[in-house]
């Protein structure tokens, strides 16, 4: 008997194996041959755990972004629920981000959604729901009319006292049930994964957009953020995101500004195979130099960085083998975008 039930549990875990292997093979093929379109605003919002899961999972993918209201309110008639993001893959449209997230997982890549695992799949889904909720207030007060609030229900006065109550009240209740989680974790992951899931990536999302309302956020919060956007494919998508932005942008402050070139013009200086850009300016919440980065001599972008206000405007960065010069650019939040004279790399 002893014997039989041995043989028929290694003939069950065999069976899981193949099923398993099978999975993992499906969803490498569907990785590298499905056509995938994300289709959002210019801009971070619901996007931002979409593409992150999506750059984990090793999904090529169309990031498009509307290039104005406009476009966005013409295509919203052929929007399901005329709303985004939405997702496309193979011309098969998904909308809402968490639904779209766990087809991501299920479809591409199971360790960020282990569907198999109900209890697993539960918990994943209840930390996205709760990071939902923590927002649920904010985003009544700021859109009014759309979650059914008239404008003299939920005026501007009143919609001021509902921001002030969510921050010194609601945001930190629902911030201490994360700090929980994360201390209930055996890993740095909400969910107590070896690897981050659908909800890590949707969570830290929300959280960096609140946090730039509020500073103030617990330390194990901040360190879990971190965590999220240090992973490798998340660094390597948003690096090849924005060097596609700032290749994009034109130099006009020259034209448009042409008194304050003195504080403006980068300095670009290169010593032991080391490039260091510099911008003689001033950085202020209200006046900043947002981008520094550096173009080889095919108008490449090989180096760039997003500054905050407390952050020093330079920028520096090993000499790219084969560069022959370097072209620096920087963009002020109130006088565009300046570049240096060409420097030619001896």
């Amino acid at each position: 008997a002893d014997a039989a039930a041995a043989a028929v549990a290694a003939a069950a875990a065999a069976a899981a194996l193949v099923v398993s292997t099978r999975g993992s093979i499906l969803r490498f093929i569907r990785r590298r041959t499905a056509t995938v379109k994300l289709i959002y605003f210019n801009l971070a919002g619901l996007g931002e755990p979409i593409r992150l899961c999506l750059a984990q999972a090793g999904v090529a993918f169309e990031d498009y972004r509307f290039k104005s209201r406009d476009e966005f309110l013409a295509t919203k008639p052929t929007l399901r629920f005329g709303q985004v993001p939405c997702l496309v893959v193979n011309g098969d449209e998904m909308v809402q981000s968490a639904a779209i997230m766990r087809y991501i997982g299920s479809t591409f890549d199971a360790s960020l959604y282990p569907a198999s695992d109900a209890r697993l799949a539960a918990l994943i889904d209840a930390l996205i729901d709760q990071a939902k909720d923590m927002k649920t207030g904010l985003d009544v007060a700021k859109y009014k009319e759309r979650f059914g609030f008239p404008l003299d229900v939920l005026n501007d006065e009143n919609a001021e006292k509902v921001f002030k109550k969510w921050r010194s009240e609601t945001l930190p209740r629902h911030l201490e049930y994360f700090v929980k989680a994360l201390d209930m974790s055996p890993t740095q992951w909400l969910a107590g994964t070896r690897t981050p899931t659908i909800a890590d990536f949707f969570v830290a999302a929300v959280i960096k957009m609140l946090r730039h309302r509020d500073s103030a956020f617990p330390a194990s919060i901040e360190t879990f953020v971190s965590a999220v956007y240090g992973l490798p494919a998340v660094v390597a998508f948003q690096q090849r995101e924005l060097f596609a932005e700032l290749s994009a942008k034109a130099v006009k402050g020259p034209v448009e500004f042409a008194s304050k070139e003195p504080k403006h013009v980068p300095q670009v200086t290169v010593k032991g195979g080391q490039v260091t850009i510099s911008v003689p300016h001033g950085m202020a919440e209200d006046h900043l130099i947002e981008y520094i980065w550096a173009k080889d001599q095919n108008g490449h972008v090989v180096a760039a960085a997003k500054l905050g206000c407390t952050d020093s405007p330079t920028l520096t960065f090993p000499l790219p083998k084969g560069t022959t010069s370097i072209t620096a650019y920087e963009q002020c939040n109130l006088h565009a975008v300046w570049a240096s004279p060409v420097v030619n790399i001896e």
